[in-house]
């Protein structure tokens, strides 16, 4: 009877035993699944900041590229209002001027914008110093920098930046000359 008695007793904690064991191996797969989760959310979590560090990077980039645009203006707008003073007050006569925004300039500088950005630019002629069939020519020193397209009657023309740097444009109105300094920034 002893040996009955031992072999339920065996019989009963092997049971157990059995029981224990289910039970710990399904607690131990719902942890897995959840520790799983928790992975592909820090995965998740991970990238999400990776791309907003990437976004912060390029609205910075867009910052520093606007204030830098936002200088250049400021710049050409004083030297603007300063050439306009200087027409005004008589200092300067020229009898050919090239002109941006209807103000004679000798140097100017715009920001390549996405790889494109068209400025037309005007010709001030002092008609009275010239024969009106005589030939106007409109080029660029370097159309590696920037493209002049030249309008029908000659008086304007379109400046079309290629790559960053400097080059004159230039225009010949009979055997005269003008040049303006162009700055690709």
């Amino acid at each position: 009877m002893k040996k009955r008695i031992i072999r339920i007793l065996v019989c009963i904690i092997t049971i157990l035993a059995a029981i224990t064991l289910t039970a710990c191996s399904d607690e131990t797969e719902a942890l897995q699944a959840r520790i799983n989760e928790l992975e592909n959310e820090n995965t998740t979590l991970r990238s999400n900041v990776s791309s907003l560090t990437n976004d912060l990077s390029r609205s910075q980039a867009d910052l520093a590229r606007s204030q830098n645009e936002m200088q250049t203006l400021l710049d050409e707008l004083a030297a603007a209002a300063e050439e306009e003073q200087r027409v005004a007050a008589g200092l300067e006569s020229r009898p050919l001027a090239i002109t941006f925004y209807g103000r004679p300039s000798t140097d100017r500088s715009w920001p390549l914008r996405d790889g494109a950005l068209e400025d037309v630019v005007g010709l001030n002629v002092d008609w009275n110093e010239f024969d009106e069939d005589v030939d106007i020519e409109w080029y660029s020193t370097n159309e590696n920098i920037f493209t002049v397209d030249q309008s029908e009657d000659g008086l304007s023309a379109k400046v079309t930046p290629v790559a960053a740097g400097s080059a004159e444009l230039v225009v010949t109105v009979g055997d005269k000359e003008t040049r303006c300094w162009i700055r690709i920034t």
